[in-house]
């Protein structure tokens, strides 16, 4: 029977990306003998899974997408009776487990949400001792054990921790440290804590972890050539209206596309709920954009992440550190959802981020198209980016694309050497969507440091002082309410100071991006980039 069915499938997923007359209709019956086997063995069924995955995101009907709604309701209800949580790990299946360290803040929230459960699994051999870490934060009288030289289960069996509470236990115990987060993290991430996570409701699964998605696309085709530069200029639907209780379940959807594939971003961990943007736009796709709470953000520049789904299903994520009109871009798609139209998604997500924050000049790091990344190299993933607009930023690399491409065009079985590809590593990569460049971080971080160390000898903490009552007496009225407004104004006034800012405009510019940083992502950009704008020049 496995070799019967593994045929089966090996040419289902030959096809699952093909949306001619002839191949729509053989996908619904290579879909239908498959269904007519019995459930293969685990390897098999989590190849099936994946192919399950892209039929439903992608069908080219509602006859192929109720089969393969179908075949995933026939496969939970297998995994619920049969399943091996070990088998499964870390497939994002229903009822199986993921095996991963989490951060604190991911933990706290799967603790609160209820719709999973926690269990210690282990620490690694690099681990912080336990002892030292409770030390800082059990009450005084309760501090002996710390220094007895118990092993971690005597330590915790000594603190009468219930089986099964571990986790739980270390959470509240580094909740002390909440006013301090960087702290926090560093106590917590310090104990390399492996945590499995599962759940008995089969929604937390790659499966049923859906936005709602009031309409369907049926595919005729895939989208491989388009417009890129109308693309991405074209204007945006208004984001979608939300309630509360609707909005926290996007987000939940969001985090747990993450967790059921044992990763993380900073924006999805540490969302702040207000900034929540989803936009439903063509082809089924919607795209979410969210930034992050006031005591998470980066200094002056802001990291906003993103979720696309494709007819619901959680497809890709990433985000952009965005400076002014500049961003730096990632973008990682799920692996059942590649073969699609990976250049069309990407697009869609740059159309957002350009409309809504004025983006003109996009830029992508090595690792994305091959740096310590052979599958980058291997997979030409600098040529999907080049014809999408992208260009190497040194001139040399450029002008050695350009001669590859010609060959490219005009040689038919040519193909760019992996010691080529490997070259163009040396450079980021950017879409420039206007003649005038905007300016880095770094045009701002290079002249903090090199202003510490000329006229403050290198003391930072005398350098945030003179500059924040400086900057204070020039920008009269801000009121500060808060730690993290309190950072950024050290923030403004070392930029203040270092750029050697006399313009009234400007640097009342900076004082508004004080009081708009910790409240609204969005209206901190729009300030941002007026103040950036005065910056730019093709020099960079």
């Amino acid at each position: 029977m496995s070799k019967a069915f593994s045929s089966l499938l090996h040419r289902l997923t030959a096809i699952a990306n093909q949306f001619d007359e002839e191949r729509q209709g053989e996908k619904l019956e290579l879909l239908r003998a498959c269904s007519a086997h019995s459930i293969p063995a685990p390897k098999l069924l989590m190849r099936y899974a994946d192919v399950l995955l892209f039929l439903v995101s992608h069908p080219g009907n509602g006859a192929l997408q109720k089969l393969a709604e179908k075949e995933m309701a026939r496969l939970t209800r297998h995994l619920k009776q049969h399943g091996l949580k070990a088998t499964y790990e870390n497939s994002g299946l229903p009822y199986s487990t993921t095996l991963s360290r989490f951060s604190y803040d991911i933990i706290d929230w799967m603790l609160h949400s209820g719709d999973v459960q926690l269990r210690f699994d282990s620490f690694t051999e690099e681990s912080q001792d336990l002892n030292e870490v409770l030390k800082l934060s059990l009450p005084s009288l309760e501090r002996e054990h710390t220094s007895a030289g118990y092993t971690y289960q005597e330590l915790l069996e000594a603190l009468q921790v219930k089986a099964g509470q571990e986790v739980a236990f270390l959470i509240e115990q580094l909740s002390k440290f909440t006013s301090q987060p960087l702290l926090k993290d560093y106590l917590f991430d310090s104990l390399d804590l492996y945590i499995r996570v599962s759940s008995s409701k089969k929604t937390f699964s790659k499966f049923y972890n859906t936005l709602s998605c009031p309409e369907l696309y049926y595919h005729q085709d895939l989208l491989k050539r388009f417009d890129t530069v109308e693309l991405i200029n074209r204007p945006l639907p208004e984001a979608e209206e939300y309630t509360v209780s609707e909005r926290e379940s996007v987000l939940t959807c969001i985090k747990h596309s993450l967790v059921l594939t044992a990763r993380e971003t900073d924006p999805a961990t540490f969302c702040d709920p207000d900034s929540l943007k989803v936009f439903r736009l063509e082809r089924g796709i919607s795209v979410a954009i969210y930034g992050m709470t006031a005591n998470r953000q980066l200094p002056f520049e802001s990291y906003v992440g993103y979720t696309l789904f494709k007819n619901g299903f959680p497809a890709a994520y990433g985000g952009c550190w965005i400076t002014g009109a500049r961003s730096l871009f990632g973008i990682n798609i799920f692996e059942p959802y590649r073969g699609g139209e990976s250049g069309f998604m990407m697009m869609q997500i740059l159309r957002v981020y350009r409309q809504v924050f004025g983006i003109t000049y996009f830029e992508v790091e090595p690792y994305q198209f091959g740096k310590d990344n052979p599958d980058g190299i291997t997979s030409g993933a600098y040529w999907f980016y080049y014809r999408l607009g992208f260009r190497s930023t040194d001139k040399k690399l450029k002008a050695l694309a350009e001669q590859e491409m010609q060959k490219i065009k005009t040689r038919k079985e040519y193909r760019s050497s992996y010691k080529t590809l490997e070259s163009f590593t040396d450079s980021y990569i950017a879409l420039e969507l206007d003649k005038k460049v905007p300016p880095p971080m770094s045009y701002f971080t290079s002249r903090i440091t090199s202003m510490i160390r000329k006229e403050y000898k290198g003391n930072r903490q005398l350098a945030e002082d003179k500059c924040m009552m400086a900057f204070l007496h020039e920008v009269k009225g801000l009121r500060l309410n808060s730690a993290p407004e309190i950072q950024v104004l050290k923030e403004m006034a070392l930029i203040a100071k270092a750029l050697g800012i006399k313009d009234r405009q400007l640097l009342h510019l900076l004082g508004d991006m004080v009081t708009a940083k910790t409240v609204d992502v969005y209206a901190y950009q729009k300030i941002q980039k007026r103040f950036c704008n005065h910056f730019v020049t093709k020099s960079f």
